[in-house]
């Protein structure tokens, strides 16, 4: 019975860890507290709209989610996926001659 606690302790202290982990990650140190509160919003309606597709709601009832832009072939990088923020193009160094 011991050790069942312990590895439920163990359990919950590697969600909370990894929780902060994944805050500080994508917010970053300043305002941990309301970056914590907002992840906690969002895994709440995560876990929220899973038990509710699994308890028996159809998937009409779902939210939809809008498909995200597709990349024009006019933006700035040129239509490569990934480089929308890019503006500037670094032009290769020159080789040092021998």
């Amino acid at each position: 019975m011991r050790s069942l606690l312990s590895f439920v302790c163990e359990l919950a202290l590697l969600a909370i860890f990894t929780f902060a982990w994944v805050v500080l990650f994508e917010h970053g140190p300043q305002k941990f507290t309301q970056s914590a509160k907002t992840e906690w919003n969002a895994l709440l309606f995560f876990v929220g709209s899973v038990i509710t597709n699994q308890a028996g709601g159809s998937p009409a009832q779902a939210t939809k989610v809008s498909s995200p832009t597709p990349v024009s072939a006019s933006s700035p990088s040129k239509g490569k996926p990934g480089n929308e923020g890019i503006s500037r193009q670094v032009s290769p160094s020159p080789r040092p001659s021998r």
